[in-house]
């Protein structure tokens, strides 16, 4: 991350054909099944971590409320309706659902990162940056919650750490329902010099004149392996 920072926003140069790995959200099976072989190759990562949830087994809020959903495709709807509304909103329709919670909380699937592990991560050479306190969808939020899990995030990460957090993982990502411009001026506001967003439509890399504020990824959500594959090689997948 610190060579990423140094080309987007101080123009120094870059190793040919650089890929930076990050990994959202800070859920122990990446420590446990991504970081051994991530070491095994000398490549180091970027893992944005909740700073609310580091040693917890917890489902964020939004996960919580499509547990009640019965399939994929009502999954996705609701996903869209419950994401454009506003907060209180947002815990409404959560309240509303109790009682129909078809997948629990798994362990192996939510437990994050404690703070040990998180220091056992920094002294191999990764980097802890800041996916806000809660992973709160942030465009449903009041100004003052914004400000809080943005600063609150930076500060205690730094505080625990001693370790430099200068850029943030927007949580969700979407620049259509997830965040705007008012979170783009607050994260800039809160110290961050550049934060990431979701996933990326077209097929080239990042490029120094892209938005510090809204620094598209490709992903893997939803993809298999070969997609994943396709989209680092020569021959890039178009959709």
């Amino acid at each position: 991350m610190e060579n990423f920072i140094a080309w987007k926003i101080k123009g120094e140069k870059l190793p040919p054909n650089p890929v930076l790995f990050t990994f959202d959200d800070g859920h122990t099976n990446l420590f446990r099944n991504a970081v051994p072989e991530l070491n095994k190759r000398g490549v180091k990562a970027v893992f944005f971590v909740k700073s609310g949830c580091m040693g917890m087994i917890e489902q964020n809020y939004c996960e919580r409320y499509l547990s009640y959903t019965a399939s994929y495709k009502e999954g996705q709807k609701a996903y869209t309706a419950f994401r454009q509304v506003p907060f209180a909103q947002q815990l409404a329709m959560i309240d509303q659902c109790k009682g129909r919670q078809y997948d629990t909380v798994n362990p192996q699937k939510y437990s994050h990162v404690t703070q040990e592990e998180c220091l056992a991560l920094l002294k191999e050479g990764h980097s802890i940056q800041s996916h806000t306190v809660h992973h709160y969808i942030l465009s449903s939020l009041e100004n003052s919650a914004v400000r809080e899990e943005l600063f609150e995030s930076k500060q205690s990460l730094e505080q625990l750490f001693s370790h430099r957090v200068e850029t943030l993982a927007y949580p969700f990502g979407d620049p259509r329902f997830d965040f705007g411009e008012r979170e783009k001026i607050q994260a800039k506001n809160a110290g961050y010099l550049l934060a990431f967003s979701g996933e990326r439509r077209d097929v080239n890399g990042v490029t120094r004149n892209e938005d510090n504020f809204s620094i598209s990824r490709f992903g893997d959500v939803n993809h298999d392996l070969l997609y994943f594959k396709l989209l680092l090689s020569p021959i890039r997948l178009v959709k």
